[in-house]
């Protein structure tokens, strides 16, 4: 595990993955957030999914949020956890699995369920993976992400 220097507490990661995946049951789209941070073999945080109103659209219709916690190895993000809240209540308890290529973006969720139907997401989106070291993480525009 990488440490942070002259302190010997394991470096902390952050990871922050932001697309918009179409499915068949959805061609105008889903609008996926998920942020997580901590040690990179014990990231955890959450996410949510809003559903975009049609294609072209920038109406959202909230759909959930979940939790997620998992690890980044060789700049593949994976991430497990279930669904908190949802407007659909056959939604919540849900397992949501995320899978997420920092390099190339590439991206696949899988939720248990969305409006009480299994659904498989696959694309590619914007995966952010850094250094969260609060000492770098101050008001210096300069410092945070590298």
């Amino acid at each position: 595990m990488e440490r942070i220097a002259g302190i010997g507490a394991p470096a902390q990661r952050g990871v922050h993955i932001e697309a918009r995946l179409v499915s068949p049951a959805r061609p105008a789209g889903h609008h996926i957030d998920i942020t997580v941070s901590g040690p990179g073999d014990a990231l955890q945080g959450s996410g949510w999914v809003t559903t975009l109103s049609r294609p072209g659209s920038c109406g959202l219709t909230p759909r959930c949020l979940f939790s997620q916690h998992g690890s980044e190895t060789g700049g593949v993000v994976r991430l497990t956890g279930v669904t908190l809240h949802s407007s659909d209540p056959r939604d919540v308890g849900a397992q949501v699995t995320t899978e997420a290529d920092t390099s190339t973006g590439a991206l696949c969720i899988t939720a248990g369920s969305l409006n009480g139907v299994p659904v498989h997401l696959e694309g590619t989106g914007t995966v952010i993976a850094g250094p969260t070291n609060p000492e770098l993480n101050s008001a210096d525009p300069r410092r945070g992400y590298s």
